[in-house]
């Protein structure tokens, strides 16, 4: 019968003589609060793209907006930062949703009368 914990250079299926990986760094998070206004939140953004452009996709970007301070008071400052990209890029989204989909009505539109 075989040994039930053959040593490395008896098992066939050791791995090879290199150190363990190290885990992947967690990001890191302090329990102290980052002062507001180190990252932008974008919220008057979101707000004036669901006023003006009329844009339920810019309900989105406030709430990822409110996020932003949410993660400076657990310190979580690279959460705050996501947070802050995605309101910012939902915003301009909610922009190009407002100008293209006109468009692309219009273009369907004339389209559809020019068959007719």
């Amino acid at each position: 019968m075989p040994p039930i914990n053959p040593s490395p250079d008896e098992n066939p299926y050791a791995s090879p003589s290199e150190p363990p990986a190290k885990p992947p760094a967690e990001p890191v998070i302090t329990n102290e609060p980052i002062p507001p206004g180190t990252v932008p939140t974008y919220g008057l953004e979101a707000f004036f793209c669901l006023v003006l452009c009329l844009s339920p996709v810019a309900l989105w970007a406030i709430f990822h907006a409110g996020r932003v301070n949410y993660k400076l008071a657990q310190g979580d400052l690279e959460g705050a930062q996501i947070a802050s990209q995605k309101a910012k890029n939902i915003c301009w989204l909610s922009v190009f949703l407002t100008i293209a989909i006109p468009i692309a009505a219009l273009g369907i539109r004339s389209v559809w009368v020019a068959i007719m």
